[in-house]
């Protein structure tokens, strides 16, 4: 009977250890987040400035459309920072509006190491209604 105890004693405590969360929390950044600015330079395009401050990985820029989060370049290899390099991707043909803009560094795209840089806001095109009346 003694043996029964502690062999259930020994299935409880392993239960237990089991049933910890395996899922609900990223890895932990290693990685510092870009150094990160973004300009609208013409009225549909957004030009950004993305540095990577890490001795590895790259640092990359993202930019919300249609609330979906894109990869600023589309996974071109012109926009991902490598370790201690600075790189300035253009994005074109965009609709007027106000855009969110982040980035990310980390081992590759799909890590779960990355680190997660500021959020920031940028209106392109006319904000403005037209005034006048137009040869009216």
């Amino acid at each position: 009977m003694s043996y029964m105890k502690r062999g259930a004693a020994a299935v409880v405590a392993m239960g237990i250890l089991n049933t910890a969360p395996l899922t609900g929390h990223a890895a932990a950044a290693t990685d510092q987040p870009p150094d990160l600015s973004f300009n609208a330079t013409r009225t549909d395009q957004i030009t950004a400035t993305i540095h990577n401050p890490n001795s590895t990985g790259i640092c990359w820029a993202t930019i919300n459309i249609d609330q979906s989060v894109h990869e600023f370049t589309e996974y071109s290899p012109s926009g991902a920072a490598g370790p201690d390099q600075t790189v300035t991707p253009v994005r074109s043909g965009l609709a007027s509006g106000t855009y969110r803009l982040s980035g990310f560094c980390g081992s590759n795209y799909t890590a779960g190491d990355q680190a997660k840089g500021d959020d920031y806001s940028v209106t392109v095109g006319a904000t403005q209604p037209s005034t006048g009346s137009f040869g009216l």
